[in-house]
């Protein structure tokens, strides 16, 4: 009887933690205000049909474009020959964006933060259930396994990763699945967990390209231990599993090829990776992991990992697991933070749960040969985690929120009875696509695009379209400052004398011109 009030107990305790992280989640996705101009590209390379980019500049387009760019219509609904062509012309594989627009496609014509944050909180979800699930053998401890799960549920770098919108919180999914499997295949070398590690290797090698890292280096690891454990054959299998569906990724999408071998950001990630700044990479990615997870308290945990990592070590109890594990956090982490083109912490979303693996795992080592006082531990724990969940809110704040945008979106709303002209960087035009949400706004939108820095030119070739008494501008503060005459040029051209000022947001600034 007492065993089973217990285990009423704990499931009620550990439905109330699940649904704790999921509320925070949610309510911090209601405090999400603005997009980063990837987020943008997700609903765009998900939903519009079969245009990769809204790329047409130096005309006078209507505000459907940008909308029609951002929405799937009641007559493409579920074009998935669309979403494949579009990521044929990307970086990127398709599966995300198939999701992203499955999910669209139920709510045609409409564009929302709730649709990607919508996906984001199942996905979240399905990660803290793995992730317990996972823990709860890896620790043989319901409650710690309970108790790390909520941790990152509870997270900045969790929260962050489930308000940005993009494939890194699917990838976080199917790289603490992938472990899962091939921890079960360390214990219980099976046909099923084969199949399972080949399954999952097919989705994440049609997430994200940066999957291909951590599953290479979990398959080498997992194949030199169960070596180690004269289960050769095991290895071999599990190694030629993977090989295939590496292969089956490629026949499914050929263009995995050329984007990594022959497109601008394959060549960009071998150039990073050659390049002369890898200790400062390194050190910024390490910094992320320490704010984002550990509220900034890095060296101290660090010299507890070590100590941890000794006592593992002299146990040998579960040295094999946490190699497993380590190991292809810890080289993926820093491969990534080599190839990256800068430091964000976007492209270690997908690391995140599996730090959180290893830390209950060095934790309940170093307790271990402790006997008895089992309650006390876990009492310990909660303090020590619910203690850096405190101070990390406090400290740090929740990326990819962008609250400022709502001051700026209601500036344009008050100002968007006249047609508005976009004036970007002549080095990258496609920066327009930042304010997507607020060009929407005005009754015609003209982006210019003068690669060679002619801007004069550009201006002068316009039609005069709908201009009429003024005119809106955006433009980008660098163009306003290394270019002044951009605004001469649009005096004299629609016979304008004076601007006022209007507001600024991230890199452009907004004026009125009559």
């Amino acid at each position: 009887m007492t065993d089973s009030k217990n285990s009423l107990a704990f499931k009620l305790i550990g439905i109330l933690a699940l649904a704790i992280c999921l509320l925070v989640a949610f309510r911090t996705g209601q405090d999400k205000l603005g997009y980063h101009v990837d987020e943008y590209y997700s609903y765009g390379l998900a939903n519009s049909y079969y245009k990769p980019f809204p790329d047409d500049y130096n005309q006078w387009l209507s505000p459907d474009y940008y909308a029609d760019y951002l929405t799937t219509s009641k007559e493409d609904r579920f074009s998935y020959g669309s979403v494949y062509y579009k990521q044929t012309q990307d970086v990127h594989p398709p599966f995300y964006y198939m999701v992203l627009h499955t999910v669209s496609s139920f709510f045609p014509g409409s564009f929302s933060k709730w649709l990607g944050l919508g996906l984001n909180l199942v996905v979240y979800a399905l990660i803290l259930l793995v992730l317990y699930f996972f823990l709860r053998e890896l620790l043989a401890n319901r409650w710690l396994a309970l108790a790390f799960a909520t941790f990152y549920g509870l997270s900045l770098g969790g929260l962050s990763s489930f308000v940005y919108i993009r494939m890194y919180l699917l990838l976080a999914l199917i790289q603490v699945v992938f472990a899962y499997v091939a921890y079960k295949y360390l214990k219980t070398p099976s046909r099923k967990f084969l199949l399972a590690a080949m399954a999952t290797t097919l989705f994440g090698g049609l997430t994200q390209y940066y999957y291909y890292i951590f599953a290479g280096i979990l398959t080498a690891v997992l194949f030199v231990l169960l070596c180690l454990q004269k289960e050769v054959k095991a290895a071999s299998r599990f190694a030629l599993g993977q090989a295939l569906s590496v292969l089956a990724c490629i026949a499914i999408f050929p263009s995995t090829i050329d984007h990594l071998l022959n497109s601008g950001r394959g060549n960009e990630v071998v150039g990073n990776l050659f390049g002369t700044q890898q200790v400062d990479q390194l050190r910024a990615f390490y910094d992320l992991i320490m704010d984002q997870l550990l509220a900034g308290y890095g060296k101290a945990l660090l010299a507890f990992a070590i100590l941890a990592f000794l006592v593992l070590c002299w146990q040998r109890k579960a040295l094999d697991s946490f190699l497993l594990l380590a190991l292809p956090t810890v080289l993926g982490v820093a491969l990534i933070a080599l190839v990256s083109p800068y430091p964000s912490a976007r492209y270690i979303f997908a690391f995140y749960p599996l730090i959180i693996a290893c830390a209950g795992l060095l934790y309940q080592q170093v307790l271990a040969p402790i006997p008895d006082f089992d309650w006390a531990k876990l009492a310990l724990l909660v303090c020590f985690l619910g203690g850096l969940t405190y101070m990390g809110h406090r400290e740090y704040e929740v990326d990819y929120l962008y609250p400022e945008s709502v001051d700026f979106m209601h500036i344009v709303k008050a100002n968007n009875q006249s047609p508005v002209i976009v004036i970007p960087q002549a080095s990258e035009p496609q920066r327009i696509v930042w304010h997507t949400e607020e060009l929407i706004q005005f009754p015609a939108i003209y982006p210019i695009e003068a690669r060679q820095g002619d801007y004069r030119e550009k201006i002068q070739q316009m039609a005069r379209g709908p201009v009429e008494d003024e005119v809106t501008l955006l433009i980008h503060r660098d163009v306003l400052n290394q270019h002044p005459e951009v605004l001469k040029a649009l005096y004299d051209k629609f016979g304008f004398s004076e601007n006022i000022w209007l507001g600024r947001n991230r890199h452009f600034e907004l004026y009125r011109l009559h």
